[in-house]
């Protein structure tokens, strides 16, 4: 411990050994340079909010194990983990400022969780647990993004993943980084889900007036927004809004549905997404 210590340029004060504290019952202080408080373990302020280390026009480092066992009792300071005190280096990124540098290597476990439309790329936002101090994503500087492995399928006829779920999991950290010293580490007991829903597809025709409302899946022959390659039948029956001549006349889909291999992964747009013409019929006489 200390009762203060005064100076005018560079403090260092180090205790040294795995089980030695620094603890502050009275300020450190200077009026200019650095003054660096290293603790082997924790470092304890006594002392009422920001008197404990007064550095002038100059900053303060101080290290210790964990922010935990600590008590900073200092206020405007930034911090980092996985940082142990080597004498006369400052690290990269603790060249100004006040830091308080925690020896402590925290990692976090990535949960990847993605929702997507059939055909199209696949993406994932990233949860993340394991935070100390009440750090979360944004506080902790997390930048980048992990590999993701994703369940295996059978492709469709387009050559893509076809509609459902998939766990997912990290393959590996990828480029992910964080400000504050945060590691990432694969758990493959950890997984997310890929969901991948299917794409809508309108459905168009045309069809002889015959004093019905009825339309038919053999008159709607036009599927648009099937992917080249998929394979997809329409089936059942529909209801015209009216049963007159007319073009662009609304479908309520009644029994008609998507089939054949890859039919699964699409939807029919609903309610503009079926529309059908009226030709006149022709008369005989």
């Amino acid at each position: 411990s200390t009762d203060g210590v005064t100076a005018t340029d560079n403090i260092t004060l180090r205790a040294s050994g795995g089980t030695s504290d620094v603890v502050l019952n009275k300020a450190v202080t200077t009026t200019s340079g650095t003054v660096t408080l290293a603790a082997g373990r924790n470092f304890t302020n006594n002392l009422a909010s920001n008197t404990g280390i007064v550095p002038g026009s100059g900053r303060y480092l101080v290290y210790s194990a964990h922010p935990a066992d600590s008590t900073e009792a200092m206020t405007g300071y930034s911090k980092h983990y996985n940082q142990t005190y080597a004498p006369g280096s400052t690290p990269a990124y603790a060249v100004s400022g006040n830091w308080f540098l925690y020896s402590v290597a925290p990692s976090l476990t990535v949960t990847p969780n993605g929702t997507i439309t059939y055909g199209a790329a696949e993406t994932f936002t990233s949860t993340y647990n394991g935070f100390i101090d009440g750090d979360v994503a944004a506080s902790a500087g997390i930048t980048g993004a992990p590999t993701v492995t994703v369940a295996g399928f059978t492709a469709t006829g387009a050559g893509k993943r076809p509609a459902g779920s998939y766990a997912t999991t990290m393959g590996t950290s990828g480029d992910l980084a964080s400000s504050l010293g945060y590691a990432f580490r694969v758990d493959n007991s950890i997984t997310g889900t890929l969901t991948v829903n299917p794409k809508d597809v309108s459905v168009s025709g045309s069809r002889v007036f015959d004093g019905t409302t009825v339309a038919a899946a053999a008159a709607l022959t036009n599927l648009s927004g099937v992917l080249t390659g998929d394979a997809v039948a329409l089936g059942g029956n529909g209801s015209l809004a009216d049963k007159h001549v007319g073009n662009a006349k609304t479908v309520t889909t009644g029994t008609l549905a998507l089939g054949g291999p890859d039919g699964g992964n699409y939807a029919i747009v609903q309610p503009a997404g079926v529309t059908a013409d009226i030709t006149p019929a022709t008369l005989n006489y």
